[in-house]
């Protein structure tokens, strides 16, 4: 292959200079020995082809393909295209983003609702089975507060035979669920299954992210409380006067205080209506987390609760103004002495269960979802109710026999 190049094409400014390229070839430069002008060029595959006629003034490796081009008319991108294309690709990216966080969020929240409809096929089960729904909390001592002492067996012992066998094989239901027999189950978080955990909380602890409805009011946990799961009272469905699709049986939480694990019959699994639907806003939440008190701190303070605990949980509540302190008159209702004899011990859980001045008795329901928290209702059916929802249409959405239910507020 010949190539007929000349000084006209600029080649004459290379001679004795070498211009490396691709190794597949070699162009190679001649004039004759008369000292004629160039007259042509030679394009061979060995650099040892040279014509006796002529005499090599300046050699190029470049690719097979080249021809004319000369090595000074090849360039590079340019920083204003190099710009451009990452100009175009984050604007791709940006646009990309919103939709898959919206698809990671209708994940969870189908994930979600997916684990709500599973515990209301446990509870429908237990109820075939019964002819009645389960107690929110068996509690021959009177209203229940958020203090780990009493028998406290709950409505997630009743039905957990449908959800997962094995720990229902190991709870002892002739004890209560702070004895030692049972508190190993009850603080594990292996136990807290999957099916008992928003995917959208994100956290790992005893206590689950779904809770019975104990009533309308936020108030110790009691036979005469108008939810569904109350103290001591197994109820039929006769007794859901206004009609189970009216009634809010379960519903999503968000740890609040401490929380003495899956199987207590206390915040932990029952929540109320009297307090407006709460959204998780990390790192800003309004109360301590339960989350961070791990299976053995939650074992050591049920069994031996010291007055340290007090001031450490306390301090660490939070509210948007500022950081709780213990009150001198919360640490007056410390009696002397050890902590490990009963009174002391007493009156340490009940101010460790308790929350600040101002906190909520019991605790209502929340989430972590952007557009509302998820409900199960009696029917099986698995509705969001919005977190702005007038207080009074939420309240009789709790209340199973007011007469007073609407379909208005899921719209």
């Amino acid at each position: 292959m010949r190539s007929n190049l000349n000084t006209a094409n600029g080649w004459s400014g290379f001679a004795g200079k070498k211009l490396f390229f691709s190794a597949q070839c070699v162009v190679r430069i001649f004039r004759r020995r008369d000292g004629d002008p160039i007259s042509g060029a030679v394009l061979c595959g060995d650099p040892s082809q040279t014509p006796g006629t002529f005499q090599p003034i300046a050699e190029a490796w470049v690719p097979r393909w080249i021809s004319r081009a000369s090595p000074r008319d090849q360039r590079g991108m340019t920083q204003i295209e190099l710009w451009c294309v990452v100009l175009i690709i984050g604007t791709l990216i940006s646009l990309l983003l919103p939709a898959v966080q919206a698809c990671r969020e209708m994940a969870r929240n189908a994930q979600c609702q997916h684990h709500l409809l599973q515990l209301g096929l446990a509870i429908r089960n237990y109820e075939t089975i019964h002819g009645r729904f389960p107690a929110g909390v068996v509690e021959p001592g009177g209203p229940v507060r958020n203090v780990p002492i009493g028998f406290h067996h709950n409505w997630l012992v009743a039905v957990v035979p449908w959800i997962d066998p094995v720990p229902g094989r190991m709870i002892r239901a002739d004890l209560s669920v702070y004895d030692p027999a049972n508190l190993e189950i009850l603080a594990a978080d292996e136990n807290c299954g999957w099916t008992l955990r928003c995917p959208a909380l994100g956290y790992r602890g005893a206590s689950p992210s779904y809770a019975g409805c104990h009533g309308d009011e936020d108030k110790p946990i009691d036979e005469n409380d108008h939810g569904v799961f109350v103290r001591n009272r197994f109820l039929k469905v006769d007794e859901i006067t206004d009609g189970c699709s009216h009634t809010i049986f379960l519903g999503e939480k968000l740890p609040l205080g401490l929380e003495w694990g899956w199987l207590s019959g206390t915040r932990a699994t029952l929540r109320n209506a009297g307090v407006s639907l709460e959204k998780f806003a990390y790192p800003t939440a309004s109360l301590r987390d339960s989350y961070s008190v791990n299976t053995e701190e939650t074992i050591r303070i049920i069994q031996n609760p010291e007055r340290e605990d007090v001031q450490r949980f306390w301090t660490s509540c939070q509210d948007e103004r500022r950081f709780w302190e213990v009150p001198p008159d919360v640490l007056a209702r410390i009696p002397e002495g050890p902590a490990t004899t009963p009174e002391v011990k007493q009156a340490l859980l009940e101010i460790l269960g308790s929350l600040p001045e101002g906190g909520p008795i019991i605790g209502g329901f929340g989430s972590a979802h952007l557009d509302g928290v998820n409900f199960l209702f009696g029917d099986l059916s698995v509705r969001k109710l919005r977190f702005d929802i007038e207080q009074k249409v939420f309240k009789s959405l709790a209340h199973r026999s007011d007469g007073e239910g609407t379909d208005d507020a899921l719209r």
